[in-house]
């Protein structure tokens, strides 16, 4: 008798945790939020800063989740502690499929971006790239008898594509088609082993310039710059290379997420988009806030998917031609 009235006394328990989500949901009552932010150094202010600002506008206690759980965290208990998820372009999935991902977009629902990131092309400060003044048709000529090694990081989605339109472009007639080697590294403070790998130069996004160190030169910029502080340095456009845009920053919350709990979180993100201490903590890791709404946000995401997913299948449609970059054909296969 007394193991039956355990069994139902846990199975009722149980019942309730489960109802205890839709019974929050219905009325409309939120305890507590998560946010769910990428373990990177250099943007803990801005999740700081972002949270707090959060917990003034939700009026509710915001609780700080990193994303680097393997496998990733997956979407669980979202009616019963919304969450709000903080993603750049270079942590974030648009195409395959990962049902559990708090990392793949079609998961998630955009509500605010923040900041775009500008690419920029680097050079040890004794390279002959330096008195190029067209990249392209150097590389074409193959002046260094040898494939040109560049370093990219091994989860920026544009990044990749643009090696392998790079690749594309310097290609000729009776070249090797493999005229360009990639040399993967992952996040800014692992850069230093692009230059151990004797790589000719480096695609980061330009606010890493001040963990490069000394012995490391800008040759270019995908955009003019928009700040004061970005040193001058020919475009890609001058140099005759591919364009490349920008990378991002963006607040999503689970599509899975109620109508009611979503537009709270939509208010609160476009007042965090304008914050002070957020536009301070954005501005002082070098890179300009956006101050977009919802509405804008949300189409620049959904564009830039549509345009992603596009170009994944055509790597896929075109897999001997994406074989000329390894990364490029690597990402296509596992996504």
């Amino acid at each position: 008798m007394r193991r039956l009235q355990g069994i139902i006394r846990r199975t009722a328990l149980a019942a309730a945790l489960l109802a205890a989500p839709v019974l929050a949901h219905s009325q409309n009552t939120v305890e507590r939020w998560r946010l769910v932010v990428s373990p990177v150094p250099e943007a803990r202010t801005l999740h700081t800063a972002i949270q707090q600002q959060l917990q003034q506008s939700l009026h509710q206690p915001v609780d700080m989740y990193f994303d680097n759980a393997q496998p990733p965290q997956p979407l669980q208990d979202v009616a019963s502690q919304p969450l709000i998820v903080l993603l750049s372009e270079f942590n974030s999935f648009a195409v395959g499929k990962a049902p559990n991902s708090l990392q793949h977009l079609d998961n998630l629902t955009p509500l605010q971006v923040f900041f775009e990131m500008p690419w920029c092309l680097y050079v040890q400060d004794n390279s002959p790239l330096l008195q190029q003044s067209n990249v392209k048709d150097w590389m074409t000529q193959q002046r260094l008898q040898r494939p040109v090694r560049i370093g990219i990081s091994a989860r920026g989605g544009q990044s990749m594509f643009w090696l392998y339109v790079l690749s594309q472009a310097t290609h000729s007639n009776g070249q090797s088609p493999h005229n360009i080697v990639p040399v993967e590294y992952r996040g800014a403070h692992n850069q230093a082993q692009v230059w151990r790998n004797d790589a000719d130069m480096a695609l980061a996004p330009c606010w890493q310039a001040t963990t490069l160190g000394q012995q490391v030169r800008l040759l270019a910029t995908a955009q003019p710059p928009i700040r004061s502080d970005q040193p001058s340095a020919p475009t890609f456009t001058d140099l005759r290379l591919p364009p490349l845009a920008p990378s991002w920053f963006a607040a999503f919350v689970p599509k899975s997420t109620a109508p009611a709990v979503q537009a709270q979180a939509i208010e609160a993100l476009e007042k965090a988009a304008t914050d002070p201490a957020v536009l301070q903590a954005i501005e002082a890791a070098h890179h300009q806030p956006l101050r977009w709404s919802h509405a804008q946000s949300r189409k620049y995401i959904e564009n830039y998917i549509t345009t992603w997913q596009s170009v994944m299948q055509l790597l896929q449609w075109n897999a001997a031609d994406a074989a000329i970059t390894p990364v490029a054909a690597r990402y296509a296969q596992a996504h």
